[in-house]
């Protein structure tokens, strides 16, 4: 078996972040999934990361491996040379919107619905993505700390403004996001996603945008006789509805499809 370590990181020094990981997994602050003999360990690139960490996603994914690979060295060596498969968050130009609900677990929602807690904590996902975070929000004692009016922000962004926000203190996939005090304190912790998301389809017509996005499951990611990633096929399609005008676009609904 094998694992990602999908890591929020300072400098884009990866060493570093599996050190600190591995160093918050031992803590019990990081949950993985247990590990066969000679876990490896795939590089991820990313692009547009945080400059500083504020959570780490340890996504521990079990691989099948091929009965006729080779053993021992030889398929060490091999696979080593040929691991060149990376996940990497999608980046296009609605990820903004999708990418931080479906790692979130947002399943269901329309427009005027309630606040969910996936929904609250999707806003503080993304607001924590964004490049200029580190040096945007306060750390204090390995916590960092957003005001609410910037989840408010990040709220209307993303759900429009028809629909109001309700802050309060909610629990995701095992990460806090404690309110109080006109503000969100998020310690630097660890999740594990139960998705994650990949963009199958897009449809646009004018004021509408329509995406099918696959979810992932983080465990049935596979590992051929060359030591490649193989990618499962999408456990469910959430299809997303995104209105309004080009620059000004937030999600009206989110259903499950077929």
């Amino acid at each position: 078996m094998y694992g990602f370590t999908i890591v929020l990181r300072r400098k884009n020094k990866y060493q570093s972040d599996l050190k600190r990981a591995k160093r918050n997994c031992e803590n019990g602050r990081t949950r993985r999934r247990i590990a066969a003999p000679k876990n490896r360990k795939l590089p991820i690139r990313f692009s547009k990361l945080l400059p500083m960490v504020f959570l780490v996603f340890a996504v521990a994914v079990g691989a099948v491996l091929s009965k006729n690979q080779p053993s021992g060295a030889a398929a060490e060596k091999q696979k080593t040379e040929n691991s060149i498969d990376f996940f990497v968050l999608p980046e296009d130009d609605y990820s903004f919107y999708y990418v931080p609900l479906v790692i979130n677990g947002i399943e269901e929602y329309d427009e005027g619905d309630g606040v969910t807690d996936e929904m609250i904590a999707a806003c503080c996902w993304s607001l924590l993505s964004d490049s200029e975070a580190g040096e945007k929000y306060e750390l204090f004692d390995e916590k960092t700390i957003i005001p609410k009016e910037d989840v408010q922000e990040r709220f209307e962004k993303i759900f429009g403004r028809k629909t109001e926000i309700k802050n309060r203190s909610v629990n995701v996939n095992g990460c806090k996001f404690d309110y109080s005090d006109g503000k969100y304190t998020i310690e630097t912790t660890g999740m594990i996603p139960p998705y994650l998301p990949k963009l199958l389809k897009l449809e646009s017509e004018s004021g509408k945008v329509t995406l099918t996005v696959g979810c992932l499951k983080n465990d049935e990611y596979a590992q051929d006789k060359d030591g490649n990633t193989v990618e499962p096929t999408p456990k469910k399609r959430l299809k997303f509805v995104l209105e309004g005008r080009e620059n000004e676009l937030y999600v009206k609904s989110v259903e499950v499809t077929k």
